[in-house]
């Protein structure tokens, strides 16, 4: 039993875990094939590679269809650029790179901001850091509100996922350079305003938050050296003014687009969605961000969630109370952050509120999804540090890890039972439904042969489509639909075409 209770054996668990989950994704991405927006976006630069063999002129092409939709849909000109330059371009099969790469982005993003975190100011140790880090990303992966349009659907997972995961690496290099123990690292002067600046020209959820999250960390700056005259370097300034100087740059860019008039008039005319007062979609965004984990629990947030994420509650209050045993962490005002960052999180919804009135389509509100995790993550380790300076640093609890050090201590069995739980409660989710989590889902698609059936039928439909005068309503359509992967669906016969010709 006392394997069970240790802390490296928990987190190799855990990592093992991980590991295992990503396996399956990895295995079917082989069968994630360009669709919908895929084509529009990515035809020129195909036809310019099919045409030229050229990298120069695939670029360009790439550039010219960004300065288009620029000017006649929208304008989130960097997202657009790699939208129009997906690894498809150089051929069908290389599509998986692409959702590979937006896996192993997200994944990564998640342990390195959790790191900055957890090990750099919360001072947790490696282990612990593990087991905490590979619970929250599993849950942020597996439990997403669409694993099709949030992974495996590049044209969507990059716009929204990729971007939100080099968001993450933004705010954990800019985390790192406001430590107070250290000056900032020369290389956080250069990829912090350029992380800014490329995440500010992608969807504007990403932009807007982050923007947010950078104009409270200067307004905090400024309450440090002005209002309780505590020494603040020029260098600790100087990263987080490069970076909100980029980001909105690359925002204002963004807004001022023509596309984004002619859209929001197309959108409308369709029915799609109506243009709320800017003022009246901020309001309604702090509603929408309690809607979202009230009315949308049984489809967003399903129990094992929950579960994970009281697991992590010993495990941060003890962090805490370490921390504020040393007088580092906690002050007066500190308990303000969590509605602070409530208004972060709720400027996830701004954007769709004020284009559309609504949530927004899938794609969107899987990064509402990250960001609530993140939201309930920062307000647990706030209030438990609350909660650890007013009950001092004395007692007994057992959330509190005793000081002898020994992995039998209260919080590795606290932390062990549950994640055993957390085990079993996705087991028996998985069991009800296997498409309640994107693994699971995706191993029953590779092991039926669904994933393998659906690749053979999207190149034969291919093939037939390219055949001169063929009627693509004689085409049969496919006999299978994975449920992770994103389907080649009817009338997009033209773009097709001209992508595989």
């Amino acid at each position: 039993m006392r394997y069970f209770y240790n802390k490296k054996w928990v987190c190799c668990f855990m990592f093992a875990l991980f590991i295992l989950s990503l396996i399956p994704l990895l295995i079917i991405s082989h069968s994630a094939l360009p669709t919908q927006d895929d084509f529009w976006y990515g035809i020129p630069a195909a036809q310019a590679w099919q045409e030229t063999g050229s990298i120069t002129q695939t670029v360009n092409a790439a550039v010219q269809r960004t300065q288009y939709a620029y000017e006649t849909w929208q304008g989130t000109f960097v997202a657009i650029f790699f939208m129009s330059a997906h690894p498809a371009i150089f051929g069908a099969g290389f599509y998986m790179l692409g959702v590979i790469f937006v896996i192993l982005m997200f994944a990564s993003a998640n342990l390195f901001f959790l790191k900055v975190i957890l090990m750099d100011y919360l001072k947790m140790d490696k282990y612990t850091y593990g087991i905490v880090t590979l619970l929250f990303t599993f849950i942020s992966m597996q439990f997403v509100f669409s694993a099709r349009e949030g992974f495996f659907w590049y044209n969507s997972a990059m716009f929204y996922s990729g971007f939100h995961s080099l968001s993450l690496f933004m705010l954990g290099m800019l985390g790192l350079a406001l430590k107070e123990e250290s000056e900032p690292s020369k290389i956080s002067y250069i990829l912090v305003p350029i992380f800014a600046f490329l995440v500010g020209g992608s969807n504007f959820i990403s932009a807007l938050t982050s923007a947010v999250v950078l104009a409270l960390v200067l307004a905090w700056l400024g309450y440090k050296h002005f209002c309780i005259k505590a020494k603040v370097s020029m260098q600790k300034w100087l990263v987080p003014i490069l970076g909100f100087a980029a980001i909105s740059v690359s925002l204002i860019i963004a807004i001022t687009a023509p596309g984004n008039a002619l859209r929001q008039v197309i959108l409308e005319e369709s029915g799609y969605g109506i243009q709320m007062n800017p003022i009246l979609a901020i309001l309604q965004s702090f509603r929408h961000g309690f809607l979202f984990f009230t009315t949308f629990r049984q489809q967003v947030l399903p129990f094992p969630v929950w579960i994970a994420l009281g697991c992590m509650i010993p495990i941060i209050y003890n962090a805490t109370r370490q921390i504020v045993q040393k007088g580092v962490f906690i002050h007066k005002y500190s308990i303000l952050v969590v509605p602070l960052f409530y208004g972060v999180y709720a400027s996830t919804f701004t954007p769709n509120l004020y284009s559309m009135s609504s949530f927004g389509p899938n794609r969107v509100v899987n990064v509402n999804f990250y960001w609530f995790l993140l939201f309930v993550f920062v307000a647990m380790i706030f209030i438990c540090g609350n909660i650890a300076a007013i009950l001092g640093t004395s007692h007994s609890s057992f959330l509190v890890e005793k000081s002898s050090g020994k992995d039998s201590s209260s919080i590795s069995k606290t932390a062990a039972i549950g994640l055993a739980i957390f085990v079993l409660s996705c087991v028996f989710i998985a069991t009800e439904d296997v498409n309640s989590m994107m693994s699971t889902s995706a191993a029953r698609s590779v092991i039926t042969g669904e994933a393998r059936t659906y690749r053979i039928e999207y190149f034969e439909r291919i093939e037939r489509l390219r055949e001169p005068g063929v009627n693509p309503d004689e085409i049969p359509f496919f006999t299978v639909f994975p449920y992770v992967l994103p389907i080649l669906p009817p009338g997009d016969n033209d773009e097709v075409v001209r992508f595989f010709r």
